[in-house]
């Protein structure tokens, strides 16, 4: 563990506890990143992307090694996890009377997505219920998708506001069942649990750099299975240009025969080259090893928080909730509570119940809650000096502003 913290210089003097919201790169993601550009600084980008061509095609194959896809050209890269998921939704043909079937815990960013295509299209967007532990009820999925024309599943994996970690498995033999296009958002899971597509069965799966991969911000990529590009369920993706696909003739462009059709010939070439290291990085150290890690550490919060009086409002099986742990303090406004512990160096978030706004709904939470998720080099002492310096803040903004807490 000191050899990884030996990696990130900052852990000196900051306690980082928002690896959902953008975790910090470690040093050999960095100094790739960096090497790269003040080689650009030197000859121009162009020139770079001509010398490293092959380096930005081993990015790929890493990223296929660690979702455990069948090979690299299935790898589409991208400037974020959204703009994956769009690509990726919006090429999926609906048509009037068809159904997309989400779930509770859905990204606002998605699933305005979703209610626009629905409303273009004349397809209906159906919200599958959540069992009594909050994840995603796959028995009744089953028999929605049997009842309805259900075109499209799209799940989050882990949503952005707690250690839920919905069945993707689960939904993956459904949709197989029942030969319906799934389309997975995995972009809180990559790099904090070990992911294998072939075993989920999903079609499609979109992550990004700047969370819990721990690779540079601007980056992200998707994942399609190579048999969809030829599937009739499957349009054109919705934008394209000369590297998507080539201009042939006069009146002909050839879209590209691998997931590259979803990409863009204007990227960040360092950045993706520097999520490729990313990928490597954690490969390295095991996404076995990352992921008992990462549940160690967030099972040891929950249980601190607890006991220091706060409210922990993390759904899921208590046996695979991730490193996210979403919780409130009574009386307590959160974004106070989070300015006060930044000006301290320790870095938290706050997730805002628009941003899933259906689980917020259902589950009756505050219009905002803290949201700490831990990565596997955080120490247990950094646990312990946070909920000290929780306790003493939040004491310090009851005594300011309002009636007396437990904290």
């Amino acid at each position: 563990l000191d050899e990884i913290r030996a990696d990130l210089p900052g852990l000196q003097h900051h306690l980082h506890l928002n690896n959902a919201g953008a975790s910090p790169p470690p040093e050999p993601v960095l100094a790739r990143h960096l090497d790269i550009l003040r080689r650009e600084q030197l000859v121009g980008a162009y020139a770079v992307a001509a010398e490293m061509l092959g380096d930005l095609e081993r990015a790929r194959a890493a990223l296929s090694k660690l979702i455990g896809a069948e090979r690299p050209e299935e790898i589409a890269l991208v400037d974020s996890a959204t703009t994956g998921w769009v690509r990726a939704f919006y090429s999926v043909r609906l048509a009037p009377g068809d159904v997309v079937v989400t779930c509770q815990a859905e990204y606002a960013a998605n699933y305005v997505a979703m209610l626009q295509r629905c409303k273009r299209h004349g397809a209906t967007l159906r919200v599958a219920p959540s069992d009594e532990r909050g994840m995603v009820d796959v028995s009744a999925l089953d028999k929605m998708v049997a009842a309805e024309p259900v075109k499209l599943i799209c799940l989050t994996h882990i949503p952005t506001n707690g250690g839920l970690v919905n069945p993707a498995a689960a939904v993956g033999e459904v949709a197989r069942k029942h030969k319906v296009l799934y389309l997975l958002d995995a972009c809180q899971s990559v790099g904090q649990m070990a992911i294998d597509v072939q075993m989920i069965g999903c079609d499609f799966l979109t992550a990004t750099g700047r969370k819990f991969l721990r690779g540079p911000r601007g980056t992200g990529f998707l994942y399609v299975k190579s048999s969809l590009l030829s599937d009739h369920r499957m349009d054109e993706p919705v934008t394209i240009d000369h590297h998507a696909a080539p201009w042939v003739n006069g009146n002909t462009y050839q879209l590209a025969p691998t997931s590259r059709r979803f990409e863009q010939w204007e990227c960040n070439f360092a950045g993706l080259i520097a999520l490729g290291e990313a990928a490597e990085y954690a490969m390295k150290l095991g996404m076995d090893w990352i992921e008992e890690r990462v549940q160690l550490l967030a099972r040891r919060l929950r249980t601190m928080l607890c006991e220091a009086g706060a409210e922990v409002h993390d759904a899921g099986d208590p046996r695979t909730q991730c490193g996210i742990v979403g919780f409130s303090l009574p009386g307590v406004d959160p974004e106070a509570v989070m300015q006060l512990l930044h000006d301290q160096g320790i870095y938290i978030a706050v997730s805002k119940a628009s941003s899933t706004l259906l689980d917020a709904t259902n589950r009756r939470l505050p219009k905002g809650i803290l949201r700490a998720s831990v990565h596997y080099f955080n120490k247990e002492a950094e646990l312990d000096r946070f909920v000290e310096a929780l306790s003493d803040v939040a004491r310090g903004i009851v005594r300011d502003h309002a009636p007396a807490s437990k904290l």
